[in-house]
């Protein structure tokens, strides 16, 4: 994931500092199967959903962003594979800044 988060940085302008506390990060990744994870309830409906980002929020402004990773989907880590997780990854982050999918 190290190569993933450099890529992303370099591309958002953004700095990704890991730490082990979860409250002071903005932003968590975690795989998950489905079930409870915390006070959050992950529901994924099949095993061909990569994964979810829950946001936390108050009003318009973004508090918190969970991301989780279906442990039953089949990642990949070649990069021109569909279901590249640098792409999923990608994908998520766009959600945990707050984009939507496009209509």
């Amino acid at each position: 994931m190290g190569d993933i988060y450099a890529q992303i940085e370099k591309e958002l302008n953004i700095t990704f500092l890991i730490t082990d506390n979860f409250n002071l990060a903005d932003i968590t990744v975690e795989q998950s199967n489905e079930g409870s994870s915390g006070t959050e309830v992950i529901n994924f409906t099949s095993d061909h959903e990569a994964a979810k980002t829950i946001l936390s929020h108050d009003g318009n402004r973004i508090l918190k962003a969970k991301i989780y990773f279906n442990s039953a989907f089949n990642i990949s880590t070649e990069t021109t594979a569909a279901n590249f997780i640098g792409n999923i990854f990608s994908h998520e982050i766009g959600h945990s800044l707050g984009l939507a999918h496009s209509s």
